[in-house]
């Protein structure tokens, strides 16, 4: 709490006395939080009238009875000042010397001010007002279309009606998972639900590219590896994953999954993964797999879905 005695802050004019003082000035450099200023007089004063000036979140409680102003704010912005005008009987501060008329002055002026803040603060609340009436329009409007859209193109027919191809597909597993996906698939990993590298090795391996053979390791717990040997060099100048693989991991012409598995740069070989999927991504928009024309209207209905 800081407390400070003033001196010639009060006039006294012929009808009232007057302070006018900033009780809180602009030298703030951080936002001010459970702000609370008070002016005490030495006894109830009758009539004491006072009004705030400064931030339009700022309270004023005036308290006659008990010869107090009570100027509060929850969250000031940093160099933002609050103002305490008041006016009260000249009895209050009977050595003062006294000019001349300022009451109704003062009045007419408060008054001003007061029905200028009000008009800001009901254009605050209409613009917010609008703004979200706006957004709950697009939304629902984003909505409806949506539901209302007619589906383009032939439906997908069930799976007991398709015929059985066994072709390699014309477009490798990483391409796939993005088209079967959208442009915003979720990474694929080595695992049982989207194995999309192990595909990946036995797309190429199924295109006389690469070799795959399996092999034992371990002396009392036996565990099978894979030794994938090159048969296309022309991919590791194509391909920085397979580059890396093969030449770091390896020996230039092979390497196994148990050396995979041991590698010491798993953060490196992790970002160089990530890499080549993305490269799949972006492939697969060079190649025109998606209109982006539809892409575009899908994101502008997202962010309308997500506005408050």
């Amino acid at each position: 709490m800081f407390t400070a005695i003033l001196t010639n802050a009060i006039k006294n004019w012929a009808d009232t006395a007057e302070l006018n003082f900033k009780i809180i000035g602009y030298g703030w450099d951080v936002p001010l939080h459970n702000v609370k200023a008070e002016v005490i007089f030495a006894k109830p004063v009758k009539g004491l009238k006072a009004w705030a000036h400064g931030d339009l979140n700022s309270y004023i409680d005036v308290l006659p009875r008990q010869g107090k102003i009570v100027l509060t704010d929850k969250k000031m912005a940093d160099h933002q000042d609050i103002e305490v005008h008041a006016l009260f009987p000249t009895s209050v501060t009977e050595l003062n010397e006294s000019s001349d008329y300022r009451r109704q002055d003062v009045l007419d002026e408060e008054k001003q001010l007061a029905d200028e803040a009000n008009r800001t603060r009901h254009i605050a609340e209409f613009k917010s007002f609008f703004a979200w009436g706006i957004s709950a329009f697009f939304s629902i409007w984003g909505i409806y279309a949506l539901i209302r859209k007619k589906k383009k193109g032939a439906f997908p027919k069930k799976e007991s009606e398709l015929k059985r191809n066994y072709e390699i597909p014309a477009v490798d597993p990483v391409m796939a998972l993005v088209l079967d996906k959208g442009r915003e698939f979720a990474f694929p990993t080595n695992d049982k639900k989207f194995p999309a590298f192990t595909a990946y090795l036995m797309y190429l391996a199924g295109k006389h590219k690469l070799k795959i053979e399996p092999f034992e390791q371990g002396k009392l717990h036996k565990t099978t590896y894979y030794w994938i040997t090159l048969l296309d060099s022309s991919l590791l100048n194509r391909q920085q994953l397979l580059g890396y693989l093969f030449r770091r991991i390896g020996d230039g012409k092979s390497f196994t999954t148990y050396d995979l598995k041991h590698n010491s740069e798993a953060r490196h070989l992790y970002d160089i993964y990530l890499r080549w999927l993305d490269a799949g991504e972006t492939r697969a928009e060079r190649e025109g797999y998606f209109d982006k024309k539809c892409l575009m209207i899908n994101s502008f209905f997202r962010s309308l879905m997500a506005l408050p």
